[in-house]
């Protein structure tokens, strides 16, 4: 199976409950970074075709307070992955 050379994602909102509102591009940027590194790594299994997913519910995790901007956007990055696995419970058409 070949990948893909072009792969797009768009998320509309990443709702994060319990984080500093002046961090959100940082953590929207580790996000963006850490989804890459999944997809370019092959880390991520890829549909077959297109697929609009309506919401996916990452559930709750726990980090350390001072847990940097990186740290967050890798770990829900991951989760998101996890999330929209084949089996998972992510809601689309």
């Amino acid at each position: 199976m070949t990948r893909p050379s072009r792969i797009e994602v768009h998320i509309e909102e990443l709702v994060l409950h319990g984080f500093d509102p002046r961090d959100r591009l940082s953590i929207g940027d580790a996000v963006q970074s850490e989804l890459s590194r999944l997809f370019a790594e092959g880390d991520m299994t890829l549909p077959r075709r297109d697929v609009h997913i309506d919401s996916v519910d990452g559930g709750a995790f726990v980090l350390e307070r001072a847990a940097p901007a990186e740290a967050v956007g890798g770990h829900v990055a991951r989760r998101l992955a996890a999330s929209t696995s084949p089996g998972s419970q992510a809601r689309g058409r």
